[in-house]
């Protein structure tokens, strides 16, 4: 497998930037400097950050293709890294690369202010319940029970309440949780009044990982959410343990507000429940 860069290139530019204030083009000194820098901040970010205290319940999540892309910097997954040639309703393999660097610290997106990558379920629909026997409705969701995915259906997952993108606020919530996602290839649709989000359409399979960091994408887009800093997990261990929901997380008011774009020092401290 080739080596993926494992920092934003946004981030490398603006230190590039940075790195000549007085508007002449930085020398090659001044630029490697600036990024060995920016790469060791980073690097002993991943290495001080606190992990899950054992036996935690990890946060469960469903990204979409706006947090785990193909051929984007700066993870460049293939379509094999990421199941894209393997994709269907059902698929809940770890993804091929997730599973083969277990440890590996990686940044991804967080999407878009309306085009979220991560998407929070804050409670469980009692059609879930009763849709297999995994032992709960998100259980039977990673077990793609019928109507979840199974037997080529995905009736159950057409209009569920209160599933809520993840905006700079919600993302930052996150830092120091462990989280089980269940990958979806495509987008998800939100719809905001009233709240509920469609998470049916091909799976590319599940992931876990710690979130190291949450830090603003100021580069890329005027309305593009922070990077994510995380560290992969090991997804079968994760997400047949203990799963809980961020039952707080911030519901937005509609597709532009709040523009959430932000990294603040004080966020909310997250409010778990137990995933039924």
């Amino acid at each position: 497998m080739s080596i993926r860069p494992t920092r934003p290139l946004v981030a490398t530019l603006a230190l590039l930037a940075a790195a000549c204030s007085d508007g002449a083009a930085p020398t090659a000194s001044a630029a490697e400097s600036a990024v060995a820098a920016e790469v060791a901040r980073i690097d002993r970010e991943a290495a001080t950050a606190s992990a899950p205290a054992a036996g935690a319940a990890a946060v469960f999540l469903v990204l979409d293709g706006e947090a785990i892309e193909k051929e984007v910097a700066p993870t460049n997954f293939s379509d094999r890294d990421i199941n894209d040639d393997v994709k269907r309703r059902p698929q809940r393999n770890v993804l091929r690369w997730f599973a083969a660097n277990v440890d590996r610290t990686i940044d991804l997106r967080g999407g878009t202010v309306g085009d979220e990558g991560f998407h929070a379920p804050t409670r469980v629909p009692a059609s879930w319940l009763r849709a297999g026997d995994a032992g709960g409705g998100i259980r039977n969701f990673l077990a793609a029970a019928p109507g979840l995915g199974g037997r080529d259906n995905d009736d159950l997952l057409a209009r569920v309440p209160q599933v809520r993108p993840l905006r700079a606020t919600g993302l930052a919530m996150l830092r120091g949780q462990a989280v089980c996602a269940v990958v979806l290839a495509n987008d998800v649709a939100t719809n905001y009044a009233p709240q509920y989000a469609s998470l049916q359409g091909d799976a590319l399979g599940i992931v876990a990982f710690d979130v190291v960091a949450t830090r603003d994408n100021r580069a890329e887009s005027s309305q593009s959410l922070p990077w994510v800093t995380i560290r992969v997990r090991d997804a079968q261990a994760t997400c047949a343990g203990p799963l809980a929901l961020l039952a707080n997380a911030p519901a937005p008011r509609s597709s532009g507000e709040p523009n959430d774009l932000r990294v603040r020092p004080n966020v909310p401290a997250p409010d778990l429940r137990a995933a039924p």
